[in-house]
């Protein structure tokens, strides 16, 4: 549960926000989640159910088609949801090739039908300040603009999402935990050995016990948290934000589902944590970095057919020009000071030690743990 209360005024929006995304790269569900969004017309009320959202802080609604599952959910700016955020991490992560552990999101902007609907399922008291001020300060962007209302659109998974509590405490990262350790380039390098977390159960009942190698599950988080720092996310530890997927299959993953509590704009404190949490990277996450921290420097190498930065920076999604050059910033620090510190200090064990796809450990069969 978040307690901290954003006060934020939006830059104007250019029309440039609710862009097509077809030139950003992605994976195959990355495209499908592209071509949802472009065809999707909330205005056509016999087509879309809107299911108002109860839990959490934001306000928002759910949707789904007719007697369909909920598959995705409408959040206009809130305290706990700042759009940019949401959209630049999810972006970031594609153009990085690792979106396949972040959760999509797009700009959407409801028209005067939906907007009357959803003013139809506000509710008229909250019971929780942070919600009571979201209500109040969405009917006022209402009462301003009834008949356009800027959010974002995201994709919610078939699998319901479990937080790992353990690794949080006091709104900071819990470097306590043995698995924390993975992440420092001095801890125990994470091995090929199968794990689980306390608390964490299959999505539906005769799934098999989730499990995933230390080395991938260490290896994911770390470039969730290399996402955030980058992005100014400061809710990923508040409570039940460091989020994994149980799937069918029996396979854990990590997933960045939440990333509307990020902001460029408020200081560096949350990225020098981070920072000093993660020693340890995802070495082909670095690679890419240094390209984009090469392009944001000198445009003469095109970026994912990028020629300009400005052409990026709209690609991104970012809103403002003073958010895209503290993110310049942001890049060019990580990728030109922290990483090489790390690589000095602690050499090989700077980066995780994956294991080609399909190949066994020589160690014969793995053993599994649950922190």
């Amino acid at each position: 549960m978040r307690t901290t209360l954003l006060r934020l005024t939006l830059p104007a929006i250019a029309l440039s926000a609710t862009l097509s995304l077809a030139e950003i790269p992605g994976n195959e569900d990355d495209k499908k989640f592209d071509d949802f969004v472009k065809n999707l017309d909330l205005e056509a009320s016999e087509s879309y159910e809107f299911h108002f959202k109860d839990s959490g802080t934001s306000v928002g609604f759910k949707i789904s088609e007719p007697d369909k599952r909920k598959k995705g959910m409408f959040v206009p700016e809130n305290s706990a949801t700042h759009l940019e955020g949401e959209v630049i991490a999810y972006r970031l992560s594609r153009y990085l090739g690792v979106s396949d552990i972040f959760n999509p999101s797009a700009y959407y902007t409801l028209g005067p039908q939906a907007i009357n609907r959803f003013s139809g399922i506000l509710r008229s008291s909250e019971s929780n300040k942070w919600r009571r001020e979201n209500t109040g300060n969405i009917r006022s962007a209402i009462a301003k603009s009834p008949d356009s209302l800027l959010g974002i659109y995201k994709y919610r998974s078939k699998r319901e999402s479990q937080g790992v509590e353990i690794l949080a405490s006091g709104n900071r990262f819990n470097t306590s935990q043995s698995f924390a350790k993975f992440l420092t380039g001095g801890g125990t390098m994470p091995g090929t050995d199968t794990m689980s977390f306390r608390g964490i159960v299959p999505d539906e009942p005769g799934y098999p016990a989730p499990l995933e190698m230390e080395c991938v599950l260490a290896d994911q988080l770390s470039t969730i948290f290399v996402i955030d720092a980058l992005c100014g996310q400061w809710d990923r530890f508040s409570g039940g934000n460091i989020e994994v997927y149980a799937h069918k299959s029996g396979r854990l993953q990590f997933v960045g589902r939440d990333n509307g509590g990020s902001n460029l704009l408020w200081g560096r404190s949350w990225y020098s944590r981070y920072k000093g949490w993660v020693t340890r990277f995802d070495k082909p996450l670095i690679e890419e970095l240094r390209k984009l921290n090469q392009f944001l420097g000198d445009q003469s190498t095109p970026y994912h057919g990028l020629s300009d930065k400005p052409e990026l920076q709209k690609q991104l999604g970012f809103m403002s020009d003073s958010s895209f050059a503290e993110f310049e910033w942001r890049v060019k620090d990580f990728v030109e000071v922290h990483v090489p510190a790390c690589e000095k200090k602690y050499g090989e064990a700077a980066y995780f030690k994956i294991p080609a796809p399909d190949s066994e450990s020589e160690a014969g069969p793995a053993a599994s743990s649950t922190q």
